[in-house]
């Protein structure tokens, strides 16, 4: 993930409002649920069980995992991307740094373009999906579960739609001062509550990383990849642009990441991390004690 040129400094971002600092991202992605509940089978296996009615629930696969497997692919990397380079915000929605949003918004755009090519090559081959799911599914197999070429077409969808924070210091709406107060403080309090808890994400995810690197290395496991160092720095790259409180707490973590860590991650490293004890007490020493300053905040 790229980061800006010339990224907000810590000492900007409190003076800066999170709607000033920072755009929410909503991404909505759609396919075909092929999974059919089959309520007689789940009876007539009930019966023969002689278990009580409603205790077994069967679902029908109508096709294969495999067929579907490219649009599923891309979808889990488009929200495993975004997710990335973002926080959470409500409902679902993400927050992500006015640093990068257009940034964002491009490559979400790349992932539609393949979502949609993948979906395409999906209806090219249905026509044989359709007649190949009476053999394949046999007496399970049902002409009315299998919707027409238009349908299926209209349930696959992928949209962005990216809008500002309200900002509680610029409401427009005619009403009584007193009024506009009121709101401005629910939308404050609701804002601070939400960024708190995107801070907190933000916290419990590097944690996740460093934690899991220490416990790796102390462990008797020697298959692990380059990642497990990877991950940790990679994440600690993105600590700019997900720091929308400009926690200076949070800018120091990512220098002391880099400065404690970098040198565990080159490949002669890596092939001494599993061979050379000492090195590798050295490397769970230094992430462990990362761990522990991160716990401090959670």
């Amino acid at each position: 993930m790229e980061t800006a040129k010339n990224p907000t400094t810590t000492s900007e971002k409190k003076r800066a409002s999170i709607s000033e600092r920072a755009m929410l991202v909503t991404l909505n992605m759609g396919g075909w649920n092929y999974k059919v509940r089959n309520r007689k089978v789940a009876s007539e296996v009930e019966q023969s069980k002689q278990a009580r009615h409603g205790t077994c629930r069967v679902d029908t696969l109508l096709v294969s995992k495999e067929v579907l497997a490219k649009v599923e692919k891309i979808r889990g990397a488009a929200r495993t991307y975004l997710y990335g380079v973002s926080a959470p915000w409500r409902h679902g929605v993400r927050l992500v740094s006015s640093q990068i949003v257009f940034d964002v918004r491009d490559e979400l755009r790349q992932y539609k373009a393949k979502f949609m090519d993948a979906v395409e090559e999906f209806m090219d081959g249905y026509d044989a999906v359709l007649a190949d799911a009476p053999q394949r599914l046999k007496h399970l197999f049902n002409a009315k579960d299998f919707p027409s070429k238009e349908a299926l077409r209209s349930k696959f969808y992928f949209s962005v739609r990216m809008s500002a924070i309200p900002d509680a210091e610029h409401i427009m709406v005619k009403l009584s001062e007193e009024a506009i107060d009121e709101i401005r403080g629910e939308m404050l309090t609701e804002q601070k509550e939400a960024l708190a808890d995107a801070m907190s994400d933000v916290w419990k995810r590097i944690h996740t990383f460093v934690k899991h690197m220490s416990e790796t290395l102390a462990s008797d496991n020697n298959n692990f990849h380059t990642s497990l160092v990877g991950n940790v720095l990679d994440f600690a790259k993105s600590i700019p642009v997900l720091n929308f409180s400009g926690d200076e707490e949070l800018d120091q973590l990512k220098k002391e990441i880099e400065f404690r860590l970098t040198k565990f991650n080159s490949a002669s490293a890596f092939r001494a991390l599993k061979e050379d004890d000492a090195l590798r007490s050295e490397a769970q020493r230094e992430a462990n004690n990362i761990a522990k300053k991160i716990g401090q905040y959670l």
